[in-house]
């Protein structure tokens, strides 16, 4: 089974189990209650566990479950919340993931690019040929045109700043995949317009925007965008 259908086809499962049990409250064959102390918390937990199923383990999903069951231990008062630790988890996953990036040991797909882009400053505008390039941002601002003539994918990273990535010259010929994660930032990606984009992802406190107007043309190349966005956005364009 492909990765990307197992947290559809769990989310699909619930939604039965959940139905079954409302009926049967109903109808008297049980006494069930679907809400107890912290019940609103599953709406930060199960979507990022269907992330975690679909996607794998990335930076958003893991702050999404984190924070989630944080606050359900709180509310079944077998944890003292205080929103310090709900910051300190945002910038531990956030910082690991850096440290990962920077040392190259985060798992990319395909295979690893020759280099990557990774600035600590102010905001910088540059040209890149990469094939398979990586744009990580910490604190800063990053704009960048790639004109790969062979583009693999791509990965993007703003944690505390802004990704500006322009691949309206380079060449897409066949399906990729650019993942892409906004941690308390922003990014905008710029995609040629003789492709069609898919978007996934699971915001939270944030959000994903598709502006993108695909190719009319079935046969065109798929931009498989993977969104996580947590405290920031993301815009396709």
């Amino acid at each position: 089974m492909k990765r990307k259908n197992l947290g559809t086809l769990v989310f699909g499962f619930a939604l039965i189990a959940v139905a079954i049990l409302l009926v049967g409250n109903s109808s008297g064959w049980w006494d069930f209650s679907l809400f107890f102390d912290g019940w609103w918390t599953l709406f930060l937990i199960v979507p990022g566990v269907i992330g975690l199923l679909n996607e794998g383990v990335n930076t958003g999903n893991t702050i999404l479950i984190g924070v989630g069951v944080l606050l359900l231990l709180h509310e079944q008062e077998l944890f003292a919340f205080s929103w310090v630790w709900i910051v300190a988890l945002i910038l531990v996953v956030a910082g690991v993931s850096t440290i990962l990036n920077a040392l190259g040991l985060k798992k990319k797909p395909h295979y690893d690019p020759p280099q990557s882009h990774v600035h600590h400053g102010a905001t910088n505008a540059s040209f890149d040929t990469q094939d398979m390039p990586a744009y990580n941002v910490l604190f800063s601002g990053l704009e960048v045109a790639n004109t790969s003539q062979n583009l693999q994918g791509a990965k993007i990273c703003a944690i505390f700043g802004g990704v500006d990535a322009d691949f309206r010259q380079a060449v897409i010929s066949h399906d990729i995949t650019i993942t892409c994660e906004a941690i308390f930032g922003g990014v905008e990606i710029l995609l040629p317009s003789n492709v069609r984009v898919q978007v996934t992802g699971t915001p939270v406190f944030g959000g994903h925007e598709c502006k993108f107007i695909s190719s009319a043309d079935p046969a065109a190349p798929i931009v498989t965008i993977r969104c996580s966005a947590v405290f920031g956005g993301i815009d396709i364009k």
